[in-house]
């Protein structure tokens, strides 16, 4: 790739003030320079599309009139690789490695070309690695050894006793779990700490089916024994006094694991908050804001933004694109996968380009992974921009929101009926906007749709069957997506309450209907959230409304949502997009009619 090329996209990054901008001023621009001439573009174009309806032979005819054949890896990948429509020999395999083993997907054709070797041939070249990982290494959190010994008899029976607890948690069987505990092999198997890490299982279940008394019993004093090991204790122990009514005991136990060294950000942020709370209820108001404090310093957390919120602080977001030095021009421009990123975005291989850039990302000089970051960000990459974001704040540390928090290109079909903010807020979430996502349950594409939702949103019961690869198609899939959000938000007892609007796309508006019964929230938005038995929906809620109110900060919208949590009341989602809050109101005077 040129130096012309590349320094066409460092000057298509739009400048944008640090401070929350208008609606038009957060509009990601979206400029591919000319690696590929117009006329191969449509070549490619319609060879990958031919390939994938298995005419080989049109394609064939096709490829022999392109004049730039930098794609041809990619293009035999995709032949080689198809799941019914070729069956590739060795000999085709071995000729892959040996032109294109620098490319994505070389670790799979490798694999199958060494199980299809015949005998007395050569093993085909091995993949080209970077040796290195995108993401910065985790913590590392020293673990917990036993002081009874740690012999091979010992895990092997942990390891089991470990997974019956679970499963009896999983069942509510809190009083098979307790009585497991009290096993004569168990208590000699363990040591006091192992037995206070395992019990925080059984204490967390206990909070969550309204044992409160017995939770902060069994709780309280294995925080105090082991919370050098376990965080467990002091949150379990924390939210069973909260919902007694024991303030202070409540922020003593949030306050240790706020300052625990194996608490991370999100378990730091939320017990700082309701640290904060328990403050305020036990009347020590002056607290409440030193607290708050702790939580604000990871406003990326739904905690962090809910404590930014409550302290009137301004928005800490910059929405200005990462920047594409001219040195880094002349570093990268020989890089052939930089060319190949973008031309492989130029012809709609979105995926693939987001595979070589990640592939790329690991192997260039420190000094250079913000420009790959800021190529990913100018041609439209958003999986890749929010992948090498997020690994830049890990390696770097330094956060660059556009790239974090990136606008896709795609619209539904038919355009949007939610706000985009809401939309772009679920799909962060459930596929990094990897539009071939697929879930090991079987959920597909941009908003992880299972093909059973699909069929019925979509009144099409192929979508279960041989029509269930369409929820690939970004449009599509965003489609339905937005449909089932909609249909979500009307459903009794959810009414545009964002929280149940997560809790049921997540675990499902059966779920949501059996939890509501049974938490005792108090009408406390935050208590419903934690009470929930779910991790993973727990999670998931949490993240959606982070993102959802970053987005409204991108978009230069207001968060109402974020002001009525903050207050303690429940989030209702409210249209704000211009098309959106029309049609909204021509609605509502259909209605009233």
């Amino acid at each position: 790739m040129g130096a012309i090329g590349l320094a066409a996209v460092a000057i298509a990054a739009p400048a944008s003030a640090a401070t929350s901008p208008t609606p038009g001023a957060a509009e990601q621009q979206s400029y591919v320079p000319g690696i590929l001439s117009p006329d191969d573009v449509v070549l490619y174009r319609k060879i990958f599309a031919l390939q994938e309806k298995r005419q080989w032979r049109k394609a064939d005819r096709l490829i022999k009139k392109l004049g730039d054949k930098r794609l041809m890896g990619r293009v035999l990948y995709q032949r080689y690789m198809h799941p019914t429509g070729w069956r590739s020999n060795y000999k085709q395999l071995r000729d892959w490695m040996i032109k294109y083993k620098a490319e994505p997907g070389a670790a799979t054709i490798y694999k199958l070309a060494k199980r299809r070797r015949p005998k007395n041939h050569k093993y085909p070249p091995a993949p080209v690695r970077s040796g290195k990982t995108v993401y910065a290494a985790a913590k590392y959190l020293k673990p917990y050894r036993p002081t009874k010994g740690n012999s091979r008899n010992r895990r092997n029976f942990l390891r089991h006793f470990d997974r019956d607890i679970r499963v009896h948690l999983r069942k509510g069987q809190i009083k098979r779990a307790l009585k497991h505990m009290a096993e004569k092999k168990f208590i000699r198997y363990t040591d006091q700490t192992q037995r206070d890490i395992i019990m925080s299982k059984i204490t967390a279940t206990m909070v969550r089916y309204g044992q409160l008394e017995k939770a902060l019993k069994l709780a309280a004093p294995a925080a105090e024994r082991s919370r050098k090991w376990t965080t467990q204790p002091d949150w379990s122990a924390a939210l069973a006094a909260w919902q007694l009514g024991k303030p202070v005991i409540a922020r003593r136990h949030f306050e240790a694991l706020m300052r625990s060294h194996r608490a991370n950000d999100v378990q730091v942020a939320s017990s700082a908050v309701w640290a904060a709370r328990a403050a305020l209820a036990s009347r020590q108001p002056e607290d409440v804001n030193k607290l708050l404090a702790v939580a604000a310093t990871y406003p990326r957390n739904f905690y962090g933004q809910i404590a930014l919120r409550q302290l009137g602080a301004q928005s800490p977001f910059s929405w200005t694109h990462p920047p594409l030095d001219q040195e880094a021009v002349t570093r990268l421009r020989n890089n052939p996968a930089v060319s190949r990123t973008v031309a492989l975005k130029q012809v709609g291989q979105v995926g693939w380009a987001s595979k070589e850039i990640r592939r790329l990302f690991p192997t260039v000089h420190a000094e250079d992974r913000v420009a790959v970051l800021s190529l990913a960000a100018n041609i439209g990459i958003p999986s890749a921009e929010l992948s090498l974001a997020r690994a830049v704040l890990g390696r770097e540390g330094h956060a660059f929101d556009t790239a974090l928090y990136p606008l896709p290109p795609w619209e539904p079909l038919k355009g949007f009926t939610l706000d985009r903010a809401l939309v772009y807020a679920f799909m962060r979430q459930e596929s990094a906007f990897k539009p071939n996502a697929k879930s090991v349950d079987g959920a597909r594409g941009l908003m992880q749709l299972m093909p059973r939702t699909a069929s019925f949103i979509g009144r099409d019961r192929g979508l279960r069957g041989h029509k269930r690869n369409q929820l690939f198609s970004p449009e599509f899939n965003v489609a339905l997506g937005q449909k089932y959000l909609r249909h979500l938000m009307e459903t009794d007892g959810v009414d545009r309450n964002l929280v149940k609007i997560a809790a049921a796309y997540n675990g499902g508006p059966g779920n949501l209907r059996k939890w509501m019964r049974k938490i005792k929230d108090k009408n406390d938005p935050l208590l419903f959230i934690e009470s929930l038995p779910s991790l993973e929906t727990r999670t998931f809620i949490r993240r959606v409304l982070g993102n959802f109110w970053i987005y409204r900060d991108r978009l230069g919208q207001p968060t109402p949502s974020l002001d009525a949590i903050a207050a303690g009341q429940w989030p209702a989602y409210t249209g704000l997009d211009a098309n959106i809050k029309k049609a909204e109101i021509l609605i509502k005077n259909v209605e009233n009619r």
